[in-house]
């Protein structure tokens, strides 16, 4: 298994200090393989655009995320993945870009993708511009999180919320009621 880069510190993470390509070539090997392992832990992909070639580049996880496989990466476009997008969130999606390429900023943008098997996954994504010395944006970018673990605690969490002002209001209306029943039992037994 490769390992990470190591500086002359002996500190994984810190740039590899060797003239012997062979030891360079490892210390990147190291450190890719465990970006791309922290990328899966994580359900984290990254992304570079860009805005004026609409050339890309998206980590192996990215693709993941979109459920495109190993072996479609190479004939995706810029334009399939908006398609994975679910119908309702591509309009956001699409005028976030849009704006982020107009005015050259930072974005984010949460969105649903469909999954080839169906599924619905929960992404959200942020970009960044990348500027040249001279100010003009280079390309962006960015970061795509599958989200959706932490959506569907937030939906449960809503929804036992909910259920448990039902029941408060449906004990309260029930305590009334047998109120009421004992007022009118009263005002029966009066008569």
């Amino acid at each position: 298994m490769p390992q990470p880069a190591v500086g002359e510190s002996g500190q994984p993470g810190e740039p590899v200090a060797s003239s012997n390509p062979a030891v360079v070539a490892e210390a990147l090997r190291g450190s890719e393989s465990y970006l791309a392992q922290g990328q899966r832990l994580n359900q984290t992909g990254i992304w570079i655009w860009d805005p004026f070639t609409d050339h890309h580049f998206a980590s192996a996880q990215a693709y993941r995320l979109f459920g495109f496989t190993a072996d479609e990466t190479t004939a995706i476009t810029l334009q399939d993945f908006p398609l994975r997008i679910h119908a309702d969130d591509r309009d956001a999606f699409e005028n976030a870009i849009a704006r982020a390429r107009r005015e050259l900023t930072d974005f984010e943008v949460s969105y649903r993708v469909l999954q080839p098997d169906g599924d619905v996954r929960h992404m959200h994504a942020i970009g960044h511009p990348v500027l040249e010395a001279t100010g003009n944006v280079r390309e962006f970018i960015g970061t795509v999180v599958d989200v959706t673990e932490r959506r569907r605690a937030e939906e449960a969490q809503a929804r036992q919320l909910r259920e448990a002002g039902l029941r408060a209001e449906i004990s309260a209306v029930l305590t009334r009621a047998d109120t009421l029943r004992a007022m009118l039992q009263g005002c029966a037994d009066a008569l």
